[in-house]
């Protein structure tokens, strides 16, 4: 008497999961940084705030060797500008 496989298909259901698990680890991942625009955005804040410091520095030394002059028609003018905006 001679059986022929009909359904010669594997039963072994975990197969390709073993075989997708091989694969991955076949490929070779590379390590990658990627930044943000938010990230450079507060580098470039973190620039300007350097810039920032310093001109508060200057000032401060000027207001305490008494060399600052307040300028009062500019005063004004910055604030005519920014309330007319």
């Amino acid at each position: 008497m001679n059986i022929n496989r009909i359904n010669s298909m594997r039963m072994n259901p975990y197969q390709k999961q073993q075989e997708f698990q091989e694969s991955l680890k076949a490929e070779k991942k590379k390590d990658e940084v990627k930044i943000s625009s938010e990230a450079k955005e507060l580098q470039k804040e973190s620039s300007i705030q350097t810039e920032r410091d310093e001109k508060i520095k200057a000032i401060k030394e000027k207001v305490q060797s008494g060399d600052y002059e307040v300028h009062p028609h500019k005063i004004a003018q910055k604030m005519y500008d920014f309330w007319t905006e």
